[in-house]
């Protein structure tokens, strides 16, 4: 092999180095993500549970304000994952399409997106339906997290008795059906630029 030859392949290994960083950076600040997430609408659940009702007016408007911050939390939280779920997908894609061909014995994105990998015939039938959409797995457990985050907040605007004042009822359920949307998203892959 040729001098050039052994440079350009040094080069693609750096590049590939530097993108399965890049992918690793945004698994941990998806996972970072949702943990802050849970962390403080934990808390701001906590309040609304705990607060007691003795002057009415206040008690519902304090309560609506922190079910709504909690929601909306969430849909921040829900744009996040998304991009950082896009880039690992857009990376992936860009690793298995134009850097393994090019370096033999590269096969980690080929081989996890379409699940073959090393595994033996006889095995191949029972993993089959593990590799299956093996890059949407992991995004599609953030999006049942999502889902049920958003689905408990919804729960407690009721256990408050938000659902006596329509405007708050109407302001809230807007915010839950936009989280149900975009974990519908995230799950499904059907709006936006995924690969």
């Amino acid at each position: 092999m040729s001098e050039c030859n052994m440079m350009e392949q040094e080069a693609i290994l750096v590049e590939y180095q530097a993108l399965r960083d890049e992918i690793i950076s945004d698994k941990e600040n998806r996972m970072n993500t949702l943990g802050f997430t849970i962390a403080g609408i934990g808390t701001a659940m906590a309040f609304v549970l705990g607060l007691e009702s003795t002057a009415l007016e206040t008690y519902n408007n304090f309560s609506f304000g922190l079910i709504a911050y909690s929601l909306v939390m969430v849909l921040i939280a829900l744009i996040m994952t998304l991009n950082f779920t896009k880039s690992i997908s857009r990376v992936g894609t860009y690793i298995k399409h134009i850097i393994e061909p090019q370096i033999k014995g590269l096969n980690w994105e080929k081989d996890w997106q379409s699940g073959l990998g090393h595994l033996k015939k006889k095995r191949m039938k029972e993993r089959k339906i593990i590799f299956k959409n093996a890059a949407k797995g992991q995004s599609r457990a953030y999006s049942l997290y999502y889902f049920i985050l958003s689905t408990a907040i919804y729960a407690v605007s009721f256990m408050v008795d938000l659902w006596q004042i329509p405007v708050y009822m109407v302001i809230i359920t807007l915010f839950y059906l936009i989280n149900v949307f975009m974990c519908s998203n995230l799950w499904l892959r059907f709006f936006g630029e995924w690969i």
